[in-house]
């Protein structure tokens, strides 16, 4: 992916990528975060890949610091919490909230894969947890079962 590829993304999911709060759900997160880094990213990679990707996207997008303010943060806190207690999706509890604040429904996104240092994700993992919590299954000669004839 090259660094001029731009993608459009809801406010939900941008917020996700910025702030830190979960406001969208996760397939959004990995939407962004592989469209940012140009890469292919395993769960233990998003903290790498969300301390890249969110000042380049503030920078994008100043406009998001109106949400970024403490007293903003403390505000979309209590939407998300007060959502979660009534069983409802954050970004639905806080969309009326946000659009007070003048941020647009979506952006749109730029790329920044030649920024990107990709790393081999299970390498990654040994570096952050030692070699000896790594488990590597090979499944390339693998007989694939239904689980049928176990019965």
């Amino acid at each position: 992916m090259c660094s001029s590829a731009w993608l459009t993304f809801p406010l939900g999911v941008v917020l996700s990528a910025t702030t830190g709060r979960l406001l969208c759900d996760m397939d959004g997160i990995y939407a962004i975060m592989n469209h940012v880094t140009g890469d292919i990213l395993y769960t233990h990679a998003l903290p790498r890949a969300f301390r890249f990707a969110a000042p380049l996207i503030k920078a994008q997008c100043p406009e998001l610091e109106a949400a970024e303010k403490p007293e903003n943060i403390a505000k979309l806190d209590a939407l998300i919490a007060d959502a979660k207690a009534r069983n409802e999706a954050p970004m639905a509890a806080c969309t009326i909230w946000l659009a007070g604040l003048g941020l647009a429904k979506e952006y749109a996104i730029q790329s920044h894969a030649d920024a990107w240092l990709s790393r081999d994700p299970i390498e990654e993992a040994q570096a952050m947890v030692g070699k000896d919590k790594v488990a590597v299954v090979n499944t390339s000669n693998a007989k694939v079962s239904s689980g049928a004839e176990d019965l």
